[in-house]
């Protein structure tokens, strides 16, 4: 019966961690780029590396996250998720005078919104892939909130910008539109009609998808309320 037991806590463990490499495409700071199984990223405190098989019999290989551009996830429901290792930077300070502070080491983000004009990351501490391959974050502590972060991303820009906190569970804490409003309104200084909508509270902060699509729609000159 022992060894049973022992037998099957064994079959358990090893379906277990199989089930953490998801089939995947990354592509290095170099330019070079392998296909096959990778763990997701994490940004946890004692992670540093992905580990990676070509197939899912062979030996995992580990590759520092220092040497990775990005890295692309397929699910068994046809899905894609993108992963890209970036600084992030915060705004602080009153709304006359905003203040941005830049957060000295790179985290793993999600990308959740593409467009040629602008992008969306969300960024957290650890990643699940869900049964119908959908993206759970979860909180991240190591960049200074109790949520996780939504970021902003122009093309003329190498670092995140974080704009508000994650629509999860306890995300709502005192303060979080106004903080909301006047990052928004910051980083949308070249659009000035749409930080008035931003100021006069069109927008809110679950909202984040409507705000990128109007920016979208003002920079490629379509600049109605509709």
């Amino acid at each position: 019966m022992k060894k049973i037991l022992t037998l099957l806590f064994l079959f358990v463990a090893v379906i277990a961690n199989a089930a953490k490499y998801y089939k995947s495409k990354i592509e290095f700071i170099d330019g070079s780029t392998k296909e096959g199984y990778a763990e997701l990223p994490s940004n946890s405190m004692f992670d540093g590396a992905i580990k990676f098989r070509i197939s899912k019999k062979e030996k995992s290989i580990r590759y520092d996250f220092d040497t990775i551009e990005y890295i692309l996830y397929y699910t068994d429901s046809g899905r894609k998720h993108i992963f890209e290792r970036k600084n992030i930077k915060s705004i602080y300070g009153s709304k006359k005078k905003p203040r941005e502070h830049n957060f000295k080491s790179k985290y793993w983000s999600l990308l959740r919104f593409s467009d040629p004009v602008i992008k969306c990351y969300q960024t957290g501490e650890n990643y699940y892939i869900d049964g119908e391959g959908e993206i759970t974050v979860t909180i991240k502590n190591n960049i200074g909130l109790a949520s996780t972060s939504i970021c902003f991303l122009r093309p003329d820009e190498e670092i995140l910008t974080m704009i508000t906190t994650g629509d999860i569970k306890g995300a709502n804490v005192l303060g979080r539109e106004s903080k909301f409003r006047k990052s928004a309104a910051h980083y949308f200084k070249d659009v000035p009609e749409l930080v008035e909508r931003i100021r006069d509270k069109e927008f809110k902060a679950e909202n984040i998808e409507e705000l990128l699509k109007t920016y979208v729609a003002y920079k490629n000159g379509q600049n109605s309320k509709e």
